[in-house]
């Protein structure tokens, strides 16, 4: 029992100890403001007149430093000297775990052993996981006694966590500070929310300029990041990110964005959030003058439709999505009548006029998913999705139609009209573009050829 009441008696001694030290454990602000707790914890097992405390860097550089003596905390000028000390030596008692006596203490402090009211001063290293975080100064008006050094020895040893442990929470705190720079300092566009509820984690500087939002953190995305939005986006990739068998999933697309007006291209993933979580993170580029000058650079210049280059590649695009859907793709190739006359004899004026003049009321007479491009000086090609040879005969007789209708109300003294062939794309031919343009140009010619001998006889 007796002994059961001496631990007791210890445990709430140590507890009183260790509530003076709370400020010390826990606070995490500069050394200077929480230098008395650490001194009145020392005070109640020696009697101490001063306290210093070092903290040491990674490589042995202080990074902070704090004195208290006589009851008062010294001004910061007063330990700016600390900053010159060097401790590099102590990198080597750190891996070989060499006892460092007074001799070389006092070598490696380059230190006077006395304060200004010659009080003496000990000097304590304090070590955690095979490294020196620190140093612990006492001053006492009297010389210390072997058993008051082994007792401070052994204060350092229980301060030795908390100093850790404030060291820890610094090198957090600089590495969250770098990494919010970092974030904030990109060009792109950063944001986590919630797989879940769509709440906003983390945005940073320049996605809350961009977006016009100065408190972004725990909103809804979809409310602040888009206009008009009663729901979540159904662009949104966040299904198919929680349905991707992989380990890290992740998503490439691009959005237009309905607030800024902007074209985007997004990078979405998932990661593991601080409290564990998996959350949704997106990175964002602003692709919109790439995407204009893209579009200008793939548009030909004189009519508006796209260039060879980007109809083949779209015309490509289109036949591997009829192969996947198992639709009808037809194309139809064209080539504008008299087009050499019409520059011969009126000139280049006048034969850009019967080009655009063309070009206009073929693609407005095209339907959703239907799109044309200029293959060539006077050859141009229309594809239409979904539609069998019968509807793209149709969809040109009406353009001719429309272009007889012109030439009539204008009172043009030339011909504006084109020769086609039209072919509907076999499945075996999905992915031969080059035999699909072929034998459409085969079938146009054999129109143009009738077309010519009509008007030689």
């Amino acid at each position: 029992m007796s002994g059961n009441c001496g631990k007791t008696e210890y445990l709430n001694i140590l507890n009183e100890a260790l509530e003076e030290l709370e400020p010390f454990v826990i606070g995490q602000g500069p050394l200077a403001e929480i230098i008395e707790s650490f001194a009145v914890f020392i005070r109640r097992f020696l009697p101490v007149c001063g306290v210093g405390l070092i903290g040491l860097s990674e490589d042995y550089r202080v990074r902070e430093a704090a004195v208290w003596r006589n009851g008062r905390i010294l001004p910061e000028e007063a330990v700016r000297h600390f900053f010159d000390l060097d401790f590099s030596e102590w990198k080597d008692f750190a891996r070989t775990d060499e006892a460092a006596d007074d001799e070389k203490l006092d070598r490696i402090m380059k230190l006077d052993c006395r304060t200004e009211e010659d009080a003496p001063l000990l000097v304590v290293p304090v070590s955690y996981s095979s490294r020196i975080q620190g140093v612990i100064m006492a001053e006492k008006e009297q010389e210390w006694t072997e058993e008051e050094k082994r007792l401070l020895e052994m204060l350092a040893q229980t301060s030795r966590i908390a100093l850790a442990n404030r060291i820890y929470c610094q090198n957090q705190m600089e590495q969250t500070w770098v990494f919010n720079e970092l974030m904030d300092n990109m060009r792109a566009n950063i944001y986590v929310t919630d797989l879940d509820t769509d709440e906003i984690l983390f945005m940073n500087k320049t996605m809350r300029k961009e977006f016009g939002v100065e408190e972004p953190i725990g909103k809804i995305c979809w409310k602040i990041l888009q206009a008009d939005k009663t729901q979540r986006c159904d662009f949104c990739p966040i299904d198919q990110l929680r349905n991707n068998p992989a380990e890290k999933p992740s998503y490439l697309w691009e959005e237009y964005n309905t607030l800024t007006h902007r074209h985007y291209e997004n990078y979405d993933s998932t990661m593991r959030w601080l409290d564990g979580r998996i959350v949704h993170f997106q990175q964002s580029v602003d692709i919109t003058s790439a995407k204009k000058m893209s579009r200008e650079a793939s548009l030909d210049e004189l009519t508006g439709m796209m260039g060879r280059r980007a109809g083949k590649e779209r015309l490509s695009e289109v036949l591997a999505r009829a192969k996947k859907e198992s639709a009808a793709v037809t194309v139809c190739l064209y080539d504008v009548n008299l087009l050499k006359t019409v520059n011969d004899t009126y000139g280049h004026v006048e034969g850009d006029n019967l080009l655009t003049t063309i070009a206009k009321v073929v693609t407005g007479s095209l339907e959703k998913g239907q799109f044309a491009f200029r293959m060539s000086g006077d050859e141009f090609m229309v594809v239409f999705y979904g539609c069998g040879e019968r509807v793209a005969d149709r969809v040109m007789q009406h353009a001719l139609e429309e272009l007889a209708r012109i030439r009539e109300r204008e009172k043009k003294p030339y011909e504006i009209s084109f020769c086609y062939g039209v072919l509907e794309v076999g499945p075996q031919d999905m992915e031969d573009i080059t035999k699909i343009t072929t034998e459409v140009d085969e079938r146009m010619y054999r129109q143009k050829r009738i077309y010519h001998n009509g008007r030689m006889g």
